[in-house]
């Protein structure tokens, strides 16, 4: 609260005149006008009565500081009281008798930052009498959104619904208990769809996919019940999987699977058993059937599966064999309609068809391949597979087995009296495959993996591949390409793009040739994970090359002022060379810039490459240098702000280096010569003056 001091402070005895007291009332007056009277400078311990009516302007307002009530009602302390608590951040509604026995507490209060409302007691609608907790309406509870609210959370969850009636006509309904189960309790379950083709049908199982579906059929245009289908449905390939077991006092009877209807063992069919008339007769196994008496008027038996005859042999007329035992394995022959041979030396174990003795035969003959005979043509082929067939996971192999120190052959010849003009052998004495042609040994792989053309063995070679060419001085190895044609054929076939071979006939050496249709034909692209920054005779780089002498079954440096890379021309001119000793050689048409000003020259190579550095250009531009042969043509460019590239010819830059310490020496020797002159001139001058 604002204090306000008084005008003036008397002393005992004062004589009080008439203009202090005037000021005296004018400070009260000025400080307790309607302006200037607030909540911050009138303060009260005392009770407040109001009688009548107590209006207040709009721009007012009646603060109630934090724990400060409103207390409404006949008691002394009211018998409800309202307020804001700041310990709980709310604004509460009190009473002083909230059970009946005077005790005080909470019956309504709002939140603070969620504006949530929480009610002591129960609470109704519609001027009903409240329930002691919870709530009554008298009408309907609508949720604002259609299908969005919930009835409770999955954590919270409602004890019991009573209900007449869930859902409408127009709506689906779902009930979800996730792997919960839902326990239904009444006297009948009435599923009815009262309409034309309805199909109403009920679904147990773990997914559309993976179900068993009873299903009431009707017809589409009326409401008759036609069929009555149980459907099982998986997506399972295993055999019975979706089969339909019963069970009697939990004990299985039988099963309804794949292959049908199955007893299970010691149950039996009672009754008459009526097969299918039309088509395929029904199948009864399990269990012990009377016995069936003949019949007379039997056709057909169809097919037995099971049991054993006991009558005579049947006849090759009859379509049986004619025989009463079999030797094991052996392969049956016919000989028109007697009984058929069981050949001892012809025989088949369900995997190995063994033939002892000598086989032949003429034509075609398939393994794995039942139609050989019309889609191949050749006068006597051996088929293994089918590739018409999907076989699925089988392989198809044709194994020649020999002792371990053997060799299996595959052979190939056009001559009776040579049997190995082509060959492809397996030689179990080093493992090693080889292939063979014009009677001869021509590539081989071994055991390692190592391939071989032209040679059997190389000590510096684990897995890889070594070509000898023997005295042949053409390409041992060519790269082609079907979209490449050059038209060299002088030096190699026009779909060549690339070749090795010996650099010399006699002495050996590796010459690599390249051939393009365009500008680039040798391409070097040298990638590494990591940079060698070290500029000096330990340092190396991305692309490297080295140059090394024969020192006894070794190599060591070379020598002295020997070359170690040269560049030239085809026809064997050289242009460069690079030594030992780190010199760099070139054969160049030497030239002179004597019809320049050299050390402009040299001047404007800076100013032009270095603007900001050297200024302008004084008399040779960048078309002025390019022309003299100094700058490579338009070949100017930045590649980062305030640096300017381009292409040197430092052979033309050193020439001119060359001329221009000659044009100084000339200028030097004129200054010393003109000096000179002078110098001999004042000397005389001196003499004569001495004398």
């Amino acid at each position: 609260m604002a204090t306000y001091s008084r005008v003036k402070t008397w002393s005992s005895n004062e004589t009080l005149t008439s203009s202090d007291l005037n000021a005296e009332f004018n400070n009260i007056i000025t400080n307790t006008n309607s302006g200037a009277l607030n909540s911050d400078n009138v303060s009260t311990t005392a009770a407040w009565s109001w009688t009548g009516t107590h209006t207040m302007s709009t721009s007012s307002k009646l603060a109630l500081i934090d724990n400060i009530y409103l207390t409404m009602g006949s008691a002394t302390d009211g018998d409800y009281l309202l307020r804001y608590s700041a310990s709980n951040t709310a604004l509460e509604l009190s009473t002083t008798n909230s059970d009946g026995s005077g005790t005080n507490a909470v019956v309504l209060d709002i939140q603070d930052g969620t504006d949530d409302v929480r009610v002591r007691g129960g609470l109704s609608t519609d001027n009903n009498a409240a329930p002691t907790t919870g709530l009554k309406v008298g009408g309907n509870i609508i949720s604002d959104t259609d299908s969005t609210d919930d009835l409770g959370t999955s954590s919270v969850r409602w004890a019991n619904l009573y209900a007449d009636s869930i859902g409408d006509t127009g709506q689906a309904l779902a009930i979800t208990a996730g792997t919960n189960a839902i326990s239904l309790t009444a006297g009948d379950l009435t599923l009815y769809d009262d309409n034309n083709n309805a199909d109403t049908s009920i679904s147990l199982g773990t997914s559309a996919t993976e179900a068993l579906v009873v299903q009431a059929l009707n017809g589409g245009s009326n409401k008759t019940l036609e069929e009555l289908r149980f459907t099982t449905k998986t997506a399972s390939g295993t055999a019975n999987h979706g089969k339909m077991s019963f069970y009697v006092d939990e004990v299985n009877i039988g099963n309804i699977n794949d292959a049908g209807i199955t007893l299970e063992s010691g149950m039996v069919f009672t009754g008459n058993v009526t097969g299918n008339a039309s088509g395929t007769a029904a199948t009864v196994t399990g269990g012990t059937q009377a016995a069936i008496t003949p019949c007379a008027n039997l056709v057909t038996v169809g097919t037995i599966g099971t049991g054993v005859w006991q009558g005579t042999d049947v006849g090759v007329a009859h379509g049986g064999t004619g025989l009463s035992t079999v030797g094991t394995s052996q392969i049956l022959t016919g000989n028109g309609t007697g009984a058929l041979t069981s050949e001892a030396n012809l025989t088949f174990d369900g995997s190995t068809l063994a033939v002892t003795g000598a086989a032949t035969t003429t034509g075609n003959v398939g393994i794995g391949n039942a139609d050989i005979g019309t889609t191949y043509h050749a006068g006597n082929l051996l088929l293994v597979g089918d590739e018409h067939a999907d076989t699925g996971d089988t392989s198809t192999a044709i194994v020649i087995a020999t002792r371990v120190a053997g060799t299996g052959e595959l052979n190939f010849t056009d001559s009776p009296t040579t049997a190995q003009q082509g060959s492809i052998w397996y030689d179990h004495n080093v493992d090693a495959m080889i292939l063979r042609a014009n009677t001869g040994e021509k590539m081989r792989i071994d055991s390692a993996g190592a391939a071989y053309i032209g040679d059997t063995a190389n000590s510096f070679s684990t897995i890889g591949v070594t070509i000898n060419q023997e005295a042949n001085n053409d390409e041992v190895l060519a790269l082609k390409s079907s979209s490449v044609a050059h038209d060299i054929t002088g030096k190699t076939q026009t779909d060549t793009y690339g070749l090795f071979q010996k650099f010399a006939g006699t002495t050996g050496g590796l010459q690599i040739g390249s051939y393009t249709e365009s500008n680039v034909s040798m391409f070097f692209q040298s990638v590494v994970t990591s940079v060698d920054t070290t500029k000096s005779t330990s340092g190396v780089g991305a692309f490297m090359v080295q140059g090394a002498l024969k020192s006894g079954t070794g190599i060591t440096a070379l020598s002295a002022n020997a070359n170690i890379v040269a560049f030239g021309l085809d026809g064997g001119t050289t242009r460069f060379l690079f030594d030992t000793e780190g010199s760099g050689h070139a054969d160049v048409e030497w030239t002179t810039f004597d019809q320049h000003d050299d050390i402009a020259l040299l001047h404007d190579i800076e100013a032009t490459l270095v603007p900001d550095t050297f200024g302008a250009a004084m008399k040779y531009d960048a078309d002025a240098l390019t022309k003299v042969g100094i700058l490579g043509k338009d070949s100017l460019h930045s590649e980062k702000p305030g640096t300017t590239r381009g292409m040197i010819n430092f052979t033309k830059l050193s020439m001119l280096h060359h001329g221009a310490i000659r044009q100084v020496h000339q200028q030097l020797q004129d200054v010393k010569e003109f000096y000179q002159d002078k110098i001999a001139a004042l000397e005389s001058r001196l003499l004569r003056l001495e004398a």
